[in-house]
């Protein structure tokens, strides 16, 4: 019975355009902009030959019973950090939660915490984030 279900989630997922991963249904999927700031969280290391790392943000369907994304987000790694995992939390910036019903409403904003370290992102409509250096209020 329980392998049934698990079958038809599956089905369902891929019949929707979205898949499933060990951490369960992907809902979207986001870069990190090459000129956004990295996340205050997330030691690269100083020095000037030091690369860049891609920073991928994975957003799963599940949410808490207040409302929160389960979010994990993917440092892909460089010559110079290996590539690491990190699990936190994402919801609605007050100035979007009344939009975020009207797909294709851009800028949208919203918060990611992960390690305690809240920041707000923006959204510009291509799959690309950008994190937002100072308040938006």
């Amino acid at each position: 019975m329980l392998m049934q279900r698990v079958g038809a989630i599956i089905i369902l997922s891929s019949s929707l355009g979205c898949y499933v991963d060990s951490y369960g249904v992907v809902g979207a999927k986001f870069k990190l902009s090459d000129d956004s700031p990295l996340p205050r969280w997330l030691s690269v290391g100083s020095g000037s030959n030091r690369k860049r790392p891609e920073i991928e943000v994975i957003r799963y369907e599940d949410m808490d019973s207040e409302g929160r994304w389960k979010i994990r987000i993917l440092v892909h790694s460089t010559s110079e950090i290996k590539e690491q995992s990190y699990m936190g939390v994402g919801w609605w910036h007050p100035q979007s939660r009344d939009r975020r019903a009207l797909a294709g409403v851009y800028p949208a904003w919203f918060i990611i915490r992960i390690n305690g370290v809240d920041e707000v992102y923006e959204l510009r409509g291509n799959n690309r984030i950008w994190i937002v250096p100072k308040s938006l209020n």
